[in-house]
């Protein structure tokens, strides 16, 4: 008993190293306001690399295709809460989308994304023609492939967007079609199959008028399979200490990890 909890605790540890605590990791390329980060609230930093690309931007907008939980593991909770940015979410579970417009300034519609006229919802949201952020989302990954169909990309931009392949699941096939049609929409893949303990589940893209400032940012031109620990934090590294006192403090840790 005592050691399926301790290995539970290591993987707990584990996952909470893809976190950004301003306490205990510095980010390697800083934007604007980035001192006044506590913490980020993303799975796998998904939020963190939307404002680096944006430079922290103040007040932008975003789509989110899956908004589930209002913070916890969310995308979006961090550009809303620090950085006054304003959007639509999507989601299927009531529960959710309950506890989401309870805490939440924006507000979550409760609706099958697959079956709704984008187009529209952007409109009545007084969405601008270029968008900040797209976040696709939904389960199985066929669904989000789906879903990505039905952007209405001839009538709007998105500056970044983090879409889920699900790769570890399902192979390479809805990666293979969502990256041939997103590179169609002048789209360019820079995280390939971003994974966190071996499982890769999602690609990143920004739009074609931001490569060279990513360049500039990363002096690269992309990243594939890469660890984005050593990506975004400075001067990371896990020594055998930290792994042990990580795994210690988790095993009498109550508290969520992701809260």
């Amino acid at each position: 008993m005592i050691n399926k909890k301790l290995s539970q605790s290591y993987i707990n540890f584990l996952k909470r190293e893809y976190i950004y605590f301003k306490k205990n990791k510095n980010l390697k390329v800083e934007f604007k306001s980035s001192n006044k980060i506590v913490r980020n609230y993303s799975q796998i930093l998904q939020d963190i690399f939307v404002l680096t690309i944006l430079d922290g931007k103040q007040k932008g907008t975003y789509v989110e295709v899956g908004s589930s939980h209002p913070f916890r593991i969310n995308n979006t909770y961090l550009l809303e809460k620090y950085f006054n940015w304003k959007g639509l979410g999507y989601e299927i579970d009531e529960n959710y989308v309950d506890i989401y417009n309870k805490n939440r300034v924006n507000k979550c519609k409760l609706q099958d994304a697959l079956n709704t006229n984008f187009h529209k919802d952007f409109q009545e949201s007084a969405l601008p023609k270029n968008i900040d952020y797209l976040q696709i989302d939904i389960e199985p990954a066929k669904h989000s492939l789906e879903c990505l169909y039905l952007i209405p990309f001839n009538d709007y931009t998105f500056n970044v967007i983090t879409f889920e392949t699900e790769f570890y699941l399902e192979g390479d096939k809805f990666e293979t079609l969502s990256r041939k049609y997103l590179e169609s929409k002048n789209y360019k893949l820079v995280f390939g199959r971003v994974s966190r303990l071996g499982k890769a589940y999602e690609d990143w893209y920004i739009h074609n008028s931001l490569i060279e400032k990513f360049y500039d940012l990363f002096d690269a031109s992309s990243f594939n399979e890469v660890e984005l620990k050593t990506v975004f934090f400075k001067d990371y590294k896990m020594t055998k200490t930290q792994k042990i006192y990580g795994t210690i403090k988790d095993f009498f840790l109550i508290k969520d990890i992701y809260q």
